[in-house]
């Protein structure tokens, strides 16, 4: 990592940010279960080493690793993408929703192949859809919706299986999905899309707009957006420039835990 007048140069070191999340109804074998999040991997220019990754995830031993999505931006890179998530996946479970990228910058040919061969190396790939998570009858609900940029979520799809009574995380790409999940149970939003600007220059911030939200100033980190709370996650490759100034590629490493009863 290289500094120069305030700048922090740096793709390739991973930062770790760590967050606990009191939730309501949380099962008491489940206070402290523990979720990895990576996203926006864009493996042309996917800097951090296999191993810092493997390294970093075997000192906070998750017990599931989740990502939101942008794989990579060209089917050559595919195999890349790949070889980082079998290595993950063979270690712990693996959920993953696909991007923006993963869809418009394809044909959709390209994206089947994609989530097949996700598959193939076990992660297991959420399209407007749920899965359980946790330790025997104690679980929570794992909510996957395709991304809302390219108009691939169909979140009434994505909560069919999910119960107000049963606390639920939700994976997206992007921060706009918001708009459509008022009404539905929601403890916890994971997103990425923004890479935190990617470039954030003192006195000035990101120099680029992502999405709505980040327009909004909600670049990065926790924060509560239109009632949800929301972690939007910078990600750990770079896109449209092979450079990341003052946004670190990042793991963010999220306990659940129980609210306290008044």
């Amino acid at each position: 990592m290289n500094k120069h007048f305030g700048l922090s140069f740096n793709r390739s070191t991973l930062r770790v940010d760590y967050y606990k999340i009191p939730i309501d109804d949380l099962p008491n074998r489940l206070n402290g279960f523990r979720l990895a999040h990576l996203t926006d991997w864009h493996a042309r220019w996917l800097f951090v080493r296999k191993e810092s990754l493997i390294e970093a995830l075997r000192r906070w031993k998750p017990h599931v690793v989740v990502s939101t999505g942008d794989f990579c931006d060209r089917r050559g890179d595919i195999p890349k993408a790949i070889s980082y998530v079998e290595v993950i996946a063979a270690g712990w479970p693996m959920y993953a929703v696909l991007g923006n990228n993963d869809h418009d910058n394809f044909p959709a040919m390209t994206t089947r192949y994609l989530i097949r061969r996700l598959k193939e190396v076990k992660c297991r790939v959420l399209s407007n859809e749920s899965v359980a998570v946790g330790f025997g009858q104690d679980r929570v609900r794992l909510v996957g919706i395709d991304d809302p940029l390219t108009n691939h979520a169909d979140i009434d799809q994505a909560f069919l299986r999910t119960s107000k009574h049963v606390p639920t995380i939700v994976l997206a790409h992007s921060t706009e999905v918001i708009f459509g999940l008022h009404g539905e149970r929601v403890d916890l939003l994971m997103t990425g899309h923004t890479h935190g600007g990617q470039i954030s220059l003192p006195l000035i911030g990101p120099i680029r707009s992502a999405d709505y939200y980040s327009r909004c100033g909600y670049w990065d980190g926790l924060h509560t957006i239109e009632g949800i709370r929301t972690y939007i996650n910078r990600g750990i490759g770079c896109n449209a420039l092979p450079i990341r100034i003052n946004c670190p590629p990042t793991l963010a490493i999220i306990d659940l835990i129980k609210r306290p009863t008044e």
